[in-house]
């Protein structure tokens, strides 16, 4: 995992549920977890995605929330990240076209895995996932959070993703379809 990944989810809790549910989430953690995701991750480095799946974990513990807080969670963090002249050019490009930059976009924050793009029209796309080594559901559903949201950015309204296929603990692979106005 790149650690703009763990800092992004953090902050975006924070944003979403106060400085409070962080505390109480890193508190959770052992001293060695809580020690290396505080001060030893940089946003360019890269890290174990068990110690991302861990941070998701205690979030879903602490908050009570479930996959809802995981869901907003990659909703405001990919609204976060992508900012500047990158939030512009998503912007100004239609949703379709987007979705065909998924995979370059996901492999800026995962050394893991691939994503083709195999349907994509007018309101409507089906991704595959595979080889996503270290996945869990909580990671799968971040990643539908920041696909909507990421379509969104790009003027889709009324935007629904949903896993089809795959996407739980045990799975490497996914095949996830959204579809928007």
């Amino acid at each position: 995992m790149k650690g703009v990944a763990f800092r992004s989810v953090l902050a975006s809790l924070a944003e979403l549920r106060g400085d409070e549910s962080v505390e109480r989430a890193l508190g959770q953690l052992t001293a060695d977890e809580r020690s290396e995701i505080e001060f030893r991750i940089v946003q360019t480095g890269w890290y174990p995605i068990e110690l991302y799946r861990r941070l998701f974990d205690v979030i879903v513990e602490t908050t009570g929330e479930g996959a809802s807080i995981v869901r907003a969670i990659g909703a405001a963090a990919i609204r976060r990240d992508i900012t500047g002249v990158y939030r512009v050019m998503f912007s100004v490009l239609s949703p379709e076209t987007v979705i065909a930059l998924a995979g370059k976009l996901f492999n800026s924050y995962y050394d893991t895995g691939t994503v083709a793009i195999v349907e994509r029209r007018s309101g409507y796309a089906r991704s595959s996932y595979a080889r996503c080594f270290g996945f869990d559901a909580n990671m799968w559903t971040e990643v539908l959070g920041s696909s909507e949201a990421l379509l969104a950015i790009a003027g889709a309204k009324h935007v629904r993703a949903q896993l089809v296929r795959g996407g739980d603990d045990a799975a490497c692979e996914c095949v996830m379809e959204a579809r928007w106005a």
